[in-house]
């Protein structure tokens, strides 16, 4: 059924399947993930299912710091560690079901090739003892690609980086310059999708502002699709066409921005979005009170109900499903048509 998943590139490093119409660019349905621990096991991602229905849009994955939007990433490049218990679910990207390919052909096909990832701890991501351009070499002639040196000069030009600053190794580079460097990286075998997991996490405001300027540049320029995984929704709203707001390993809304931005619906989503406003107005740091759920209890409820305060005895009884309440706009809460 899925033979045509391997056809290798034409010329100009697009993939055209046979007798396949291309209706969707990224699909998960059900998408789970769980890791195993001392403490028992952890339900990271929990049944998700998102699309980026075309080339060139950019989904954001957004939610605090444990809610399974980094775990959803490593999934789609299968780069989950070796604690993990259960990985399902169907990834189908541009006409292929990728977790049917064994772990050689993702790699060789699509693994930077078709899907690249800017991680969130870029420092600890590259070879301290080489330098920049050295491991661009390396990256380029793994996949068979020599002579690179125009290529590689052309990547710096793209995201600011001089020639000079290429011949270093990172820890001669400051932040943004090394930022600078695994966007370039992540960009260089001209990638179909790009996954960026908090990328201005470690930045000072300043640099922040230009790395999320460079993402708009880029994917306007190149067409490239993103995953931008993020707490940040004033960064999202810059870059994304399409939100999912994640908790507790499930999403509990999603829709267009605007829908997100203008009509939240999720007692969650309302709270993310209070806390920058209130930042932005200088009202010190704003916060949702109480603490994320413990990803290895049960689900006899819904998650967000101990932190919301507008809940209800009933929503400790029921884990609630996504409803669509407009056309594209989805919303895990039965409080949501009260809101």
């Amino acid at each position: 059924m899925f033979a045509t998943c391997s056809t290798p590139g034409t010329a100009e490093g697009k993939i055209r399947y046979t007798g396949i119409e291309l209706t969707e660019f990224l699909r998960t349905a059900g998408l789970t993930v769980h890791y195993r621990t001392p403490g028992g096991i952890i339900r990271a991602v929990d049944g998700v299912s998102f699309e980026i229905s075309q080339p060139g849009q950019a989904l954001a994955l957004i939610g605090e710091s444990g809610c399974g939007k980094s775990s959803a990433g490593l999934a789609l490049l299968r780069l989950l560690p070796g604690n993990t218990s259960e990985f399902s679910g169907s990834i189908r990207f541009e006409g292929c079901d990728l977790t049917t390919l064994n772990n050689e052909d993702f790699r060789r096909s699509y693994r930077w090739k078709k899907i690249a990832w800017v991680p969130q701890n870029t420092k600890s991501s590259l070879d301290p003892y080489f330098s920049i351009e050295a491991q661009f070499k390396e990256l380029f002639e793994a996949h068979g690609i020599r002579n690179a040196a125009e290529k590689i000069s052309r990547l710096l030009a793209t995201v600011g980086l001089s020639k000079e600053k290429c011949g270093s190794i990172p820890d001669r580079l400051s932040g943004g310059e090394i930022q600078r460097a695994c966007i370039a990286l992540a960009f260089a075998l001209e990638p179909a999708l790009v996954i960026l997991d908090e990328p201005t996490s470690a930045l000072d405001p300043s640099l922040k502002g230009q790395i999320i300027s460079l993402l708009i540049s880029l994917k306007k320029e190149l067409s490239t699709s993103y995953l931008f995984i993020t707490h940040d929704i004033a960064q999202a709203a810059a870059v994304c066409d399409y939100f999912i707001v994640l908790y507790a390993g499930k999403i509990v809304e999603k829709g267009t921005r605007e829908q997100i931005l203008k009509t939240p619906l999720h007692p969650y989503t309302r709270k993310l979005l209070e806390c920058i406003s209130l930042s932005h107005q200088g009202e010190g740091v704003a916060y949702i009170p109480g603490e994320p759920p413990d990803l290895k209890g049960s689900n006899s409820g819904c998650s967000f109900a101990p932190r919301c305060d507008q809940s209800e005895a009933a929503c400790l009884k029921g884990v609630p499903v996504l409803d669509e309440t407009e056309e594209g706009h989805f919303v895990a809460c039965r409080l949501a048509r009260k809101i």
